[in-house]
């Protein structure tokens, strides 16, 4: 998207906040972009505004208390975060808004319990989506100062793990509220799915759509070559995932936030699931995040053990670096890091197979044509090696 194209898609958020404050019987003296950039190249998520009032809004502004919501203080509120959901970002809008705000209230009020309730706004009102026709840590600052800032980070990650689920949220996926206004289970934010009982169905329930998408691929053909399509499809059969998660608690869940460190504010993409997933989906900003890349960092955050190797490269050094202080982080504030989450291991490895069944850049026709033959034979017949490595690794 262009610079001008964002212009334009900005304004109509901007056209819809005036009409949505003004329905609300309030005036506005000035309206801003909150995390904005026309610079950016990806399609954002929504779109989050700051909004001055040249009167102070009360409760009697806003609708009926709501579920998840809070009422506006007494003294009133002269300013008002407002987000709106991009109709143009590929996301699931079935109960993307009332993710959003369960989990938000869910979080505020186990951060309200770590005493960091002030780190989380209130939400005073919101509505369903409907179809319409911060910056990362910088790396350079000093050591001392970064640590504290890694500690925080930590404690926070700590009060959402701490976040309790109602015992009406049984099922991994996303949240909603029901005709009561309990928080329930529902589908999740990314894609569409139904919520599903266990961790296997929710995090490898679609191996056999991979395995399909992969005999689309010119390339990949399925995997036939060889008989490894038909040894994965064995593996599956014969009740592989469950076998090899046969460590893991399948009902252990948790909140996750899923875009941690980028914007607390924003809960956009938060899911129930493993704990381990935050591992997975966020903290990228501070390069500690679980990359599948089977690197000495992954090993390190998956184990615990920081025992420099004698063999690390110096450029991976700062990040090892990190890694290691970001695990001291954690342990202090009593989060559950990687090496403290039981079977974290397990996933990582059935994530392994997942990420080489149907890799994009075999796959992708866009990716496929930035390769040569010979490039794509080669990388095929890699990942091929490691298919029937990880599968002889497992008796198959």
């Amino acid at each position: 998207m262009t610079a001008n194209e964002k212009q334009v898609a900005c304004s109509r958020p901007i056209a819809v906040i005036n009409q949505l404050v003004h329905s609300l019987g309030l005036q506005i003296s000035k309206v801003s972009t909150v995390a904005y950039s026309e610079d950016y190249q990806y399609t954002y998520n929504n779109y989050l505004f700051q909004v001055h009032l040249a009167v102070p809004a009360t409760s009697s502004s806003f609708p009926d208390l709501q579920p998840g919501t809070a009422p506006a203080p007494s003294d009133g509120i002269t300013s008002l975060l407002i987000k709106l959901s991009n109709g143009a970002a590929e996301a699931n809008i079935t109960n993307r808004v009332e993710n959003d705000v369960a989990a938000q209230y869910l979080v505020r009020k186990s951060m309200a319990r770590a005493g960091l309730g002030s780190l989380i706004p209130a939400v005073y009102a919101w509505a369903p989506a409907k179809i319409q026709a911060d910056a990362g840590a910088d790396a350079t600052t000093n050591e001392n100062n970064f640590e504290k800032v890694l500690q925080q980070i930590a404690t926070i990650l700590k009060a959402i793990q701490d976040a309790e689920l109602p015992e009406t949220v049984i099922k991994f996926g996303g949240l909603t509220f029901n005709l009561t206004g309990q928080i329930i289970s529902g589908e999740p934010p990314r894609w569409k799915q139904d919520p599903v009982e266990t961790y296997v169905d929710w995090k490898f329930g679609d191996l056999r759509k991979l395995m399909q998408k992969a005999g689309e691929s010119p390339v990949i053909q399925g995997w036939k070559h060889n008989g490894v399509g038909a040894r994965v499809e064995k593996f599956h059969a014969a009740g592989g995932p469950e076998t090899v998660l046969s460590n893991l608690d399948q009902h252990q869940k948790c909140l996750i936030h899923g875009d941690f460190v980028t914007a607390i504010l924003d809960f956009d993409w938060c899911t129930v699931s493993n704990p381990f997933d935050e591992f997975l989906l966020s903290l990228y900003d501070i390069g500690c995040n679980i990359t599948y890349g089977q690197t000495k960092t992954d090993m390190a955050l998956l184990s615990g053990d920081f025992t420099r190797p004698p063999t690390l490269a110096q450029d991976k050094e700062e990040n090892w670096d990190m890694a290691e202080m970001w695990n001291g982080a954690m342990e202090k504030a009593g989060a559950a890091s990687p090496c403290k989450i039981q079977g974290a291991s397990q996933i990582y490895d059935m994530l392994r197979l997942k990420r080489l069944l149907c890799p994009h850049h075999l796959s992708n026709a866009s990716a496929l044509a930035k390769m040569d033959g010979k490039t794509r034979a080669e990388v095929r017949a890699k990942t091929e090696a490691d298919i029937i490595q990880w599968l002889e690794k497992h008796g198959l």
